[in-house]
Parts: C-alpha cells; sequence; structure tokens
C-alpha cells in the first residue's frame, strides 16, 4: 500500500478543479468550500477498504489540491486564465503548503463539520443519486453500496436505501441486478455483524485518543458519526510528514527576516518572459510524463467518446471558457446531430463554444452589416472572423434564454448595441487576437467576433501559442468523463426544474370570467444548458431549460430526443455534405450587380432562393400567401374581414374547395382551386399599423423569418419562423402587445384553467365556421399572456409580452398531441443522405428552438409518410389536416425523418430502360439498318442553325435532340464513324454557348445569386425566353444543356476539359446546388426536398403559390444531373440524380399523374389523368399555351428519354391513352405533339409505336423541335425487346411469349426480325 510520503513525491496533479469538486465555474467561495467539504468526507482514505486506499489517497489529494487552487481568488483567477493549475500556483510566495493542508484537513474532520455535512447529505437527492450510482457499479451488492456511499450505516440505513433502489427499479431509474433482488438472509447478517465490530473498535478507538466524551457523548450525535471521526482523527498525527514534504517540494524557499504578514505594500511579483517560459517548459514536460497511453488513446483510439447530455455541459472544462485554437483545429471541430444549429461544436466529446485564435490578417471584406478579417495562422488553414457594425438596439439575445440577472442583461445590452471592441484600427497585416464564438456560413467555420485586440510582440505571440499548446495538453488530449452520480445529478436537476415548476403551478388557481382569467405570474429563469461569453457568467444558472428568449435573426436551437431515429441507420457518406464547387462562375459569364426585381425587404445577401414557397413575402405586394401545408399564411396588411396589420393564418378543408366545369367524357373537373383570403386566425400587435413594415431574414430552401416592423427602421415586433410542414404557426414577441384577430369571427374564447405545460397558457378559439383553433403562449419575461376579448374579431393583450405564440388548428382528435408538443418550433431543416448500390435514404433534421426539451410535432406529405423508414414510421400519429393541393397530412411527432427509397434507378444510361429490363442497346440488324438510314438524314442537318435561337429552352432542346441522335448512333447502332462525324458539329454549337456567344448571352447577376437569360434586361420583356431572367423555368432550360454536355462527355471523354466542366457546372449549381459552402447560387433553386419536385416558378407574386407545368421536364433536368454526374466522375452528383429520380416518380404519380386507385387528389379531378398545371394552391388542368387535350397531357411527357418508364408506369400510359387518344383518337392529332403521344405510346404498345414511326408515310413535322425520328424509332424497338421472355423451345423453332402489360401473344421468332434482335439480353 502506497503511504502519504509516496503520494506526496509526485509532480503536481494535472486536473481541472471545477471538475474534480463538481463545480459550475460561476461558483461562488460558499459553494467551493461546501463541495470541497463533502468530496473530501465521501473520499476519505479511512472511509474505504485498505485495498482501495491507495485510490482514496490519489483522489483526496486531487480534491485538496483543487481547493487550494479555487479557495484563493488570485490562484483561481489565475487557473481560469490559463486553464493549467501549475500556472496557479506560480504566485505561492509566502503560502505555508503544509499548514495549508493540514488546516483544511482539520476543518473537514471535525465532529461538527461531519454533523453538519451529515445533516445536509442524508435524505437529500445528493444522496439518492449516490446509492442508486452505487447500485449500478456494484450491479446491486450492498457491501460495495455501503463502502461508496459516505455516511452510510448499515445498521441504521438498510431499509431506507432499499426503498430508494426499490423506487427506482420499479419506475425503470436503474435496472434489476440479481445480486440486489436474492441477496440471501446470511449475507445480510454478515454485513451487520461487521458493521456492529467496526462500531465496537471505532468507541475503543475514541477511548484511546481521549475523545470518547467528546465524540460519543452527545446525545445529538449518531454512532456511526462519532466512529467515523474516531477513525479519522486516528491517523492526523501519522500525516504530518506526509504534509511537510508536500511543502518543501512546492512552496519556495523561506525570505530571511521575513514577516508572517505580507506588507500592505507588496503585490504580486511580475514574472519574466524567461521565467513563464522556462514555467511553461517545466509544466509541459511533468505533463507529458504524467499522461498514460491509455489516456492518449482515450481520444486518438477507435472508441468514439461519449458526447454527453446538453444538461452536463455546465461541468464541461471546455464550454465557459476561452479555447486557444489554431484556425486549422476550429475547421476540423466536428458537430453533432443532436447539437446542430446552436453554434455548438466538439473537439472529441469536450463541447466547444467560445474561442481564441491569433495570426495575421491577410484580407478584409466589407458589407452593409458586417466586416470580416481572414485571418492566417500558419497552420494550414484561414479563418474568417466577423465583426458586426453597430446596430440599433433589440432585446433579447440570439440562441439565448433572457437571464433574470441584472450584470448579463447589462452585458447583452452593450453586446447588441455596440460593435465587438478593438484596441486599435485594423488592417492587412496586423497581428491580432480574436476572441469570439463560432458560427457555421455556408457550411465554413467563422469566428463571430466579440473582442480583437494586437499582439504587437513576438513574447505575446509565443505566449498564446503555449496557451494553445497548454489547453491540448491538459485538456483536449483525453475525453472529458463524467461518472455516474455526476451524470444522474445533471439529469435530475434538468428533470426536477419542470418538476418543481409543474408543482407550483399546479397549486395557482385561474378564475375565469368573459374567456379572460387572473394571471399568475411563471417562474421564468435562465437556463444553465445555453452557454453564455466566459465574461458574462456570473452565477449558476438552474438546470432545467424553460422557454427561450426572443431570438434574433440568425438564431436557431437544435436538441436532440432519445425517442429520434438513430443518425447510424443512415450510410457514412452523406452526398449532400460537398458543394459541386466553389469558384465564380467562368470568365465568358457577364455580371451585372442589379436585377429587374427588386429585393423587397430582404435582410441579407445573395445568393437567395427565388422558387420558394416564402417568395411572395418579398414580392409585389407582399401580401399574397405563403403555402406551408397544411396551412398558409400571408400579411394582411389592414385590409380583409379582420382589418389586421399582422400574419393571416388559414386553413382550408376540402369542403369549401371550388371546381371547376365537368368534362362530359371523363367526369373530372377542369380546376379546383381553394378559397384565399380567409383570414381565420391573425396574430397581429397594437403597435403595427398603417407604417408597418415586413422584412425577411434567414431565407433558406426549407424556411425563413418574416418580421413584422412598426415602421421600416424599427425593431421587429413581431417575428414569425416558417418552416413546411410546421404544425404550429409560431410567432415571437419582444415588448409588443400581441392582438388575436379574426375575419372568421369568435364563437368563444376560453382560457384553460390548467396550463398546457408548466409555463404555457392555452386558449381555444372556437369560430363561426365551426372550426377551433388552439392558442399557446410562454413568456420569456414579464406577465403571461393574458387576453381580453373586446369584440368578436379581436381578442388583445393586457400589456407587453415576451415570449412565443403558437396557434394550431384542431381537427378534432389533436389537442393532445399540440399539449405535448407546444413550445417548441422549428427554425430550419438540415437534409443529409445517402445511396448505397440502388437504396437511397434521405434525412430531415428539424433545427428547433423554445423548449428544448420538447419533440418537434411536424405535418408530413403522403410521399413522406409512404417513404418513412421503420422508426420514423412509429412516431406518425393519427392528427391529420388537409394540404391544399398534396392531399392528407399527418403528424409526426419527432426531430427528424427518414425516408428511404429502396430501388434507386442506378443501372440507368442513355440507351432505353426499362424498371424490369433494366438498359436496352441490342437490336436486330434489319432494325438497325432501317434506323441507319434515319439516323444519316437527321445527322446531315444543320445542327449550327438550329440550335441558334433566342432562347434557352429552344436552344437546349435542340442540343438535346441532335445528342440523343449520336447517342443512338453510337451506343444502339453500332456506328462510330457516324456518331462522330455529327459529334463535331455538335461540339461546336454547344461551344457557342460555352463561350457565352449566343443571341442573348448569359449572365451572372449578383442581386439575387444566379446565371440568367440577358433577354429581359436587353428587351425590357419579363416573360421574354419563357422568364428566364425571372428565374422561370431554370431547370428546363439547363437541363437539356446538362444533358447535352453528357451525352458529349460519354461519346469523347477528351471534351471533359475544366472549361467545358466548369460551365456545365455552373448550369447545374444554379438549379440544384447541395451546399451553401457555393456562395455564388442558392441551395436548391429549384427542386423542394420538401414536396418532391420542383417548382418552376421564379420572381412573379401570385395568389395561388408556386406552379410547374411540366412534370416530365422536371424528372428530365434530374436525370441529367445523374448522367452528367456520372460521366464527370462527381459520384454524389450521380447519387443525387438516383435518388431525385425516385422520389419524383413517387411524388409525381400521388400529385401529377393519377390511376384511378390515387387517393390523394379529390376524387372529382383525378379522371383528368394529368394536373396540367400543379400550383401550390390549386390544380388547373390546362396549360399557359393552350387548352388542347394534346398540350395539356403531353406537357407531362416530353423529353422522352430513358428515364420516362420509371415515372410514367405502363398503368398510368393505358388509362391515359385509353381515356383521350385510344380507338383511332391519336390520328387526328396534329404537329410535333403527335410524335410525342406516339412515343409515350411505346411504354404500353413499342410494337404499335415502332409501326407508327416505321411507316412510309411518316410524316416530319409531326416531330417536336426537340425529338427526332431515329430516337424514337431505338425507343420503340428497345422497349419492344423488354416485353419479350423465354416460354419454350420446339422443334420449329423458339416460340415466345410477348407480355405487353397484360396482353400475352404467342408469336414466332421469324415474325418479329423485322424489328427486333431475339437474342436474349
Amino acid at each position: 500500500m502506497a503511504s502519504d510520503e509516496d503520494l506526496m513525491d509526485g509532480d503536481l496533479p494535472a486536473i481541472d478543479p471545477y471538475e474534480i469538486l463538481s463545480l459550475d465555474r460561476a461558483a461562488t467561495a460558499d459553494q467551493i468550500k461546501s463541495a470541497y467539504r463533502k468530496a473530501a468526507l465521501k473520499n476519505h482514505p479511512d472511509k474505504v477498504p485498505e485495498a482501495k486506499q491507495t485510490e482514496a489517497k490519489e483522489a483526496f489529494q486531487n480534491i485538496a489540491f483543487a481547493y487550494a487552487v479555487l479557495s484563493d481568488p488570485a490562484r483561481r483567477k489565475r487557473y481560469d486564465d490559463t486553464g493549467s493549475t501549475s500556472e496557479a500556483i506560480v504566485d505561492s510566495d509566502g503560502f505555508d503548503w503544509s499548514e495549508f493542508y493540514r488546516e483544511q484537513f482539520r476543518d473537514v474532520v471535525t465532529v461538527e463539520a461531519i454533523e453538519k455535512i451529515a445533516a445536509e447529505y442524508k435524505g437529500s437527492d445528493e444522496e439518492k443519486d449516490d446509492i442508486l450510482a452505487a447500485y449500478e457499479e456494484f450491479e446491486g451488492k450492498m457491501d460495495g453500496i455501503y463502502e461508496m456511499v459516505m455516511l452510510s450505516n448499515v445498521l441504521e440505513d438498510d431499509e431506507r436505501f432499499r426503498k430508494i433502489i426499490d423506487d427506482a427499479v420499479a419506475s425503470g431509474d436503474v435496472p434489476r441486478f440479481s445480486a440486489y433482488a436474492r441477496e440471501t438472509k446470511k449475507s445480510k447478517q454478515q454485513r451487520v455483524k461487521a458493521a456492529k465490530g467496526e462500531a465496537a473498535e471505532a468507541e475503543e478507538l475514541a477511548k484511546d485518543l481521549g475523545v470518547h466524551d467528546k465524540l460519543y457523548g452527545k446525545k445529538s450525535k449518531t454512532d456511526s458519526e462519532a466512529g467515523l471521526a474516531a477513525l479519522i482523527q486516528r491517523n492526523q498525527a501519522s500525516r504530518a510528514s506526509a504534509f511537510d514534504k508536500l511543502a518543501e517540494k512546492y512552496a519556495p524557499a523561506p525570505k530571511a527576516k521575513s514577516s508572517k504578514k505580507r506588507s500592505s505594500k507588496e503585490t504580486e511579483p511580475d514574472i519574466s518572459d524567461e521565467q513563464f517560459e522556462a514555467l511553461q517548459a517545466d509544466m509541459m514536460k511533468r505533463k507529458k510524463k504524467s499522461l498514460s497511453q491509455n489516456t492518449e488513446d482515450a481520444m486518438t483510439g477507435t472508441d468514439t467518446p461519449e458526447i454527453y447530455p446538453q444538461y452536463c455541459f455546465h461541468l464541461s472544462p471546455t464550454i465557459n471558457r476561452w479555447c486557444h485554437f489554431r484556425a486549422a483545429d476550429i475547421a476540423a471541430l466536428s458537430d453533432h446531430p443532436g447539437f446542430r444549429g446552436q453554434d455548438l461544436y466538439f473537439h472529441g466529446n469536450h463541447p466547444i463554444k467560445w474561442v481564441r485564435v491569433a495570426g495575421v490578417v491577410v484580407a478584409i471584406d466589407e458589407f452593409e452589416t458586417r466586416r470580416i478579417y481572414t485571418v492566417d495562422d500558419s497552420s494550414g488553414a484561414t479563418i474568417e472572423c466577423v465583426v458586426a457594425k453597430a446596430r440599433p438596439s433589440q432585446t433579447g439575445t440570439a440562441g439565448e434564454y433572457q437571464p433574470t440577472s441584472a450584470t448579463i442583461e447589462k452585458i447583452d445590452q452593450q453586446k447588441q448595441q455596440q460593435s465587438p471592441s478593438a484596441d486599435g484600427e485594423i488592417d492587412i497585416g496586423h497581428i491580432i487576437d480574436v476572441k469570439g464564438g463560432i458560427r457555421l456560413f455556408r457550411e465554413a467555420k467563422q469566428i463571430n467576433a466579440e473582442k480583437i485586440k494586437h499582439l504587437r510582440s513576438t513574447e505575446q505571440e509565443v505566449q498564446f501559442w503555449q496557451k494553445v499548446a497548454q489547453l491540448r495538453a491538459d485538456v483536449l488530449r483525453h475525453p472529458w468523463v463524467l461518472d455516474r452520480r455526476q451524470l444522474r445529478r445533471c439529469r435530475r436537476e434538468a428533470e426536477g426544474y419542470d418538476a418543481s415548476r409543474a408543482k407550483r403551478h399546479k397549486k395557482a388557481e385561474y378564475a375565469t370570467s368573459n374567456s379572460a382569467a387572473v394571471v399568475v405570474k411563471a417562474d421564468v429563469r435562465p437556463c444553465r444548458e445555453n452557454t453564455l461569453k466566459p465574461e458574462a457568467i456570473t452565477s449558476r444558472a438552474p438546470p432545467n431549460p424553460p422557454p427561450t428568449s426572443l431570438l434574433s435573426t440568425s438564431s436557431t436551437i437544435s436538441v436532440p430526443t432519445t425517442s429520434l431515429p438513430a443518425v447510424s441507420t443512415m450510410p457514412s457518406r452523406d452526398i449532400f455534405a460537398d458543394p459541386i464547387a466553389t469558384d465564380a462562375p467562368p470568365s465568358a459569364i457577364g455580371t451585372k450587380k442589379d436585377h429587374p426585381v427588386p429585393r423587397l425587404g430582404i435582410k441579407g445577401t445573395a445568393p437567395l432562393s427565388t422558387n420558394k414557397f416564402y417568395a411572395n413575402f418579398f414580392l409585389g405586394s407582399q401580401t399574397a400567401p405563403s403555402y406551408l401545408h397544411p396551412y398558409s399564411v400571408a400579411w394582411a396588411q389592414g385590409k380583409g374581414a379582420s382589418a389586421s396589420w399582422g400574419i393571416a393564418i388559414s386553413h382550408i378543408e376540402p369542403t369549401q374547395r371550388v371546381y371547376g366545369q365537368t368534362n362530359p367524357t371523363t367526369g373530372a373537373a377542369s380546376y379546383f382551386i381553394n378559397p384565399v383570403g380567409i383570414q381565420s386566425v391573425c396574430i397581429s400587435a397594437k403597435e403595427l399599423g398603417a407604417a408597418t413594415a415586413l422584412t425577411t431574414e434567414s431565407l433558406t430552401d426549407f424556411s425563413v423569418r418574416v418580421c413584422l416592423r412598426p415602421s421600416a427602421t424599427a425593431q421587429a415586433a413581431i417575428q414569425f419562423p416558417l418552416v413546411q410542414g410546421s404544425a404550429f404557426i409560431t410567432a415571437i414577441f419582444n415588448g409588443a402587445s400581441p392582438l388575436i384577430q379574426t375575419g372568421v369571427f369568435y364563437k368563444t374564447v376560453t382560457r384553460s384553467t390548467k396550463e398546457a405545460k408548466p409555463g404555457v397558457t392555452k386558449y381555444k378559439l372556437h369560430l363561426e365556421d365551426g372550426t377551433t383553433w388552439l392558442l399557446y403562449a410562454y413568456h420569456t419575461k414579464g406577465d403571461a399572456l393574458d387576453l381580453q376579448v373586446t369584440n368578436n374579431g379581436l381578442a388583445e393583450s393586457k400589456g407587453p409580452f415576451y415570449g412565443v405564440i403558437q396557434v394550431a388548428k384542431d381537427p378534432g382528435n389533436g389537442e393532445t398531441m399540440y399539449d405535448e408538443a407546444c413550445g417548441t418550433y422549428p427554425t430550419d431543416v438540415e437534409l443529409s443522405g445517402n445511396a448505397n448500390d440502388n437504396k437511397g435514404t434521405y434525412t430531415l433534421a428539424f433545427k428547433k428552438a423554445g423548449m428544448l426539451l420538447t419533440t418537434l410535432a411536424m405535418f408530413a406529405l403522403p410521399h413522406h409518410q409512404s417513404s418513412f423508414d421503420d422508426a420514423t414510421r412509429t412516431n406518425l400519429t393519427s392528427v391529420k389536416l388537409q394540404t391544399t393541393t398534396k392531399g392528407m397530412a399527418a403528424a409526426v411527432v419527432a426531430d427528424s425523418w427518414t425516408m428511404v427509397e429502396d430501388d434507386l434507378p442506378v443501372n440507368m444510361s442513355f440507351v432505353p430502360w426499362s424498371p424490369k429490363a433494366g438498359s436496352i442497346s441490342t437490336l436486330s440488324s434489319t432494325a438497325k439498318t432501317f434506323i441507319r438510314n434515319i439516323a444519316m438524314q437527321e445527322v446531315s442537318q444543320n445542327i449550327l442553325q438550329q440550335t441558334n435561337q433566342n432562347s434557352m429552352y429552344f436552344s437546349g432542346k435542340a442540343l438535346a435532340k441532335f445528342a440523343t441522335v449520336l447517342m443512338s448512333i453510337n451506343d444502339i447502332l453500332g456506328d462510330k464513324a457516324l456518331a462522330e462525324a455529327g459529334l463535331n458539329q455538335l461540339k461546336v454549337a454547344f461551344s457557342r454557348f460555352s463561350e457565352n456567344m449566343q443571341q442573348y448571352p448569359l449572365v451572372y447577376e449578383s442581386a439575387w445569386g444566379g446565371v440568367v437569360s440577358s433577354a429581359t434586361y436587353v428587351t425590357g420583356n419579363s416573360g421574354a425566353d419563357f422568364g428566364n431572367t425571372y428565374y422561370n423555368d431554370h431547370h428546363f432550360h439547363y437541363g437539356y444543356f446538362i444533358y447535352c454536355a453528357a451525352v458529349i462527355g460519354h461519346l469523347d471523354p477528351t471534351w471533359l476539359t475544366d472549361a467545358n466542366k466548369a460551365y456545365v457546372t455552373m448550369l447545374v449549381r444554379d438549379v440544384a446546388n447541395p451546399s451553401a459552402k457555393d456562395k455564388f447560387f442558392p441551395v436548391w433553386r429549384c427542386f423542394d426536398w420538401f414536396h418532391g419536385h420542383s417548382w418552376a416558378h421564379g420572381l412573379f407574386e401570385t395568389l395561388d403559390g408556386k406552379d410547374q407545368e411540366s412534370s416530365s421536364e422536371d424528372s428530365m433536368h434530374a436525370y441529367a444531373i445523374k448522367m452528367w454526374g456520372t460521366v464527370s466522375g462527381d459520384q454524389n452528383m450521380a447519387a443525387r440524380g438516383n435518388l431525385m429520380l425516385a422520389i419524383q416518380a413517387r411524388a409525381i404519380q400521388a400529385y401529377y399523374l393519377y390511376t384511378s386507385n390515387n387517393t390523394v387528389q379529390p376524387a372529382q379531378f383525378i379522371g383528368n389523368k394529368a394536373a396540367g398545371i400543379l400550383f401550390e394552391n390549386k390544380l388547373d388542368h390546362t396549360t399557359y399555351f393552350g387548352t388542347n387535350i394534346e398540350y395539356i397531357q403531353g406537357i407531362h411527357m416530353l423529353p422522352l428519354l430513358p428515364h420516362t418508364p420509371l415515372v410514367r408506369t405502363p398503368d398510368f400510359v393505358a388509362e391515359e391513352w385509353n381515356t383521350y387518344f385510344g380507338n383511332g383518337r391519336a390520328a387526328d392529332i396534329v404537329g410535333g405533339w403527335k410524335g410525342i403521344l406516339y412515343g409515350n405510346y411505346a411504354t404500353i404498345d413499342p410494337r404499335g409505336a415502332y409501326a407508327f414511326f416505321s411507316s412510309p408515310g411518316f410524316d416530319p413535322s409531326w416531330l417536336d423541335g426537340g425529338a427526332s425520328l431515329t430516337w424514337y424509332l431505338c425507343y420503340s424497338a428497345g422497349m419492344s425487346f423488354s416485353s419479350l421472355s423465354f416460354l419454350e423451345v420446339s422443334t420449329i423453332g423458339i416460340l415466345l411469349t410477348v407480355n405487353l402489360f397484360g396482353t400475352k401473344l404467342s408469336v414466332d421468332c421469324e415474325s418479329l426480325a423485322n424489328c427486333l434482335s431475339v437474342r436474349r439480353l
């Protein structure tokens, strides 16, 4: 057994004193002292068995040393500044370490101290935690429990301990161990006997030490406490020499003739740079020696350290300190799925919030609201440090709960009103030290600078880098470890705070009168789990998170829940993680800083999403609705039945729809539309009026923050974080006085006498139309929401409100779910996904704010519901609301959804393809000869002339047409020479566009951020080139170019030069950029990962929301992206294309193309078979260019490409053909639409289609400008072959069964020789 002297001979303990004593870094002196006494007594060497005394003595030494550091303000400050216990004792001149240890040891082990601790400890939650932690550690063995739990006594505590354990087992808090449940009577008797023997021994020791009367004479003392004191005091004398040795080792040599008291004029001695460096070197040397290899391996080995729950973060050695890092270290910090959106990152399992970095300024960028310094610290990476410019004051801090401490409020106000402080002007070449929080901007980490100072000497730089090395050595090299007791205590505190609030609120009675009630002020306190800047921490915050304070424009908060699907079910490679490219568009593309459409009220910089659900908020009058599904919201702007200046919320039931005239042939309505302008509930404020301004902020591919301001220059009175699928419409108030209005009129407004959950006030709004809306409100400071009904259209708050109001419509069975889900709300969505072989998955992880321990409720569309993985499906509820054009949405209570597509079209290439047969490129020699003659004619056409048009759309279609012809010649007909001759012309034609020499060249405009046609800039016509300049139809237009480029690269890989790839990649980035790291284009301009298809509608205000006319050109652009990714070697792009195609097939078959068994769209409409134009608010069986049936159906057919059968299934094509074109009706169609119809017909009757296209009387006018006869013939012949299968072999030859999707025919091989090869693929 090691002696006390042996333990004192080692180096100073390398510890985190706060962690050792389980203290928050803001702990007071009294808290430090109390924690030290409890820890010292709990781990006292004399309390444990002899076999564990060495371990206990080491623990006791660390506890004492931790107290030595933290009990002295100067030493504590030095440790807080440096993070080093070695540096903390540098100022120990005149300090008697021996006497310090003796005094502290005596203080801990006095009888009075033990009695005081026992009175506080026994029966406390802390003791309960220790009992249950010991129970788990020793797996139910009671002997071990009594050894671990301090002040425990077998003779007195057995019944009490067992009740605690039994209750915990019954509640599921701890498992049932057989050692506990099956403990024998004999074992219990032996433990009691041993305890009685120890008690007798302790009393004899007290007599020997002469303290018997002192210890046992007081009736108020228990025998166990007296016995413990006797055992401890026996060893007091033996430790004196050990303390002396410690003093000799670490105390400085005594000065001659020094007095015992320090002179009042003495100050702390300065440390020279040489002394400091020597101390640093010595500290590093000793630290390196003391760290074991096992500890080092903990961070570098294969085992990943545990990420602790956020409610434990106050115990972290990194969370509330300035962590000295290199830029490369910050870039390497990892995020964790459960904490995304909080600007919180991890080094191993160490949570990192606040950092310091030092380096030379290499670039300075100026923006309207911020300045960015790029700092290079020679670590192999640079980092951008963002300095916010001064702005008007606003209440609330982004992402933090509003503290009640006056000190913290003052700091927050200063933070909001001032720019981060710097000690002088900063210029390129200056060396600076930056303090700040980490933020993510377009997937690159930045520092939100809080303070900047110059480093004006080499010594200062050296000191900074020593601190970087010191943090790595002392803290980051090994994982952060909490024991069971600490975890249990943190969890209990987190759960207990809500429980105590609930208990207090349960006692509060509300007197209800005229739909109003007496307000009981809620107890709202700051949340420990949200980190404050290190300087702002003044006291330990209470444990459980109450509601957030009002969020500023960029705030998002996310917290994991245990019910969520495990992220590990996703493949490790995220196909959305990396950008396609990050460089500027090619130099041939001109630039413009302006755009014809002004950016009304947008608080943000390009790139900005142009085709998203919220665009009406910054277009035209700003009053047209935005459709979230199931709700729609619109700025009332003082109009409508409510005359509100707030945001009006609407939800439409199927009975409210208006249907168009019924087609006598199909029995289907020509359209259906949902009424616009119904203001069911409006959330407004008294401060809003005629001067109200609406602004939008934080625009992403899934969300936006809409702000209503009393005037254009005022702070936001209300903020609305809007996310697709939200179960609640959420409004954040920052001191404005709420108005809850309605244009439908109130029947009754009642306030629930019981809170939905602690701190959440609940109202029921019964409207005259028979609907019921639920309103929830929680306050972050001030009073709870108290509404007074003024009239049947208005309920107003009695005063200002700070907090969140949420509104939801109850379909009749939703109240319980809404009660459970209220208090939290989504702020954004993080998209991730993977594709392995033919299986793809994608996850929508919702970032959230508010009551962080509450799981979100979100509404899923039908195509989500049908593709949920098993884990997500378990969270699907029976609460459903009708959407405007996407069927019935169902509520899902989960913080993320994962969808699975099990059959990605990975084997699809350029040749004809079907889901069953795959790719088909083999034709009979007779068919090849016939088709080659056609191909020679088409390839001899003037490619340069046909592709030189004044429209990107028509030019792209022409290029794609010739690309398909050349691919057919090369890959199907096998005539590479003929293909090469035509390919050279196609390359020249394509170069006209890649060199930007077409009639209306493209320009990159930086106002919105995208590549657009210059047609509108030149002509002034907003509709030029179908509105390309206004971002209409970009995925259609550019999809054809991308497809053409893929074919050229496939036929001639040498064409894939950097210049050509850069041009095509630019087009992909414009329509389908997957990453915010790309600073030139918005993320997913066209494709909507919530809806499962794209939106073609650009920067035009419309009452019916975004729309799309051609589902087939939408899927064409996904197919083009897939093929370009394949040809160019970008496998992530190819995987995204495959996943998009699979999702589109599912969504389009639900929302656009209708078989008779479609249950998503109204029965009155599905007889149309195709949507026509699908809007967010209506379906209109028409087109923008005409009402002919071939136009309406055909726009969902073109272009015919290998992916067509994936989306347009044989069952659908057969129903559509029979409805509109069968029985000879197709023969009456004229023009290019006739070829489109018969190309589509090849899906169900490829022989019939081939016969049509190969007939001697075929009229070339039946070919659309983007179609070729060569391809139609190859496609029809290939699809014919895909439907064949062997049946039998007989003496008369090979007999085949031709299965034409339900029609089986026996045919002789020879009869098919004219068009087919009978070889089986």
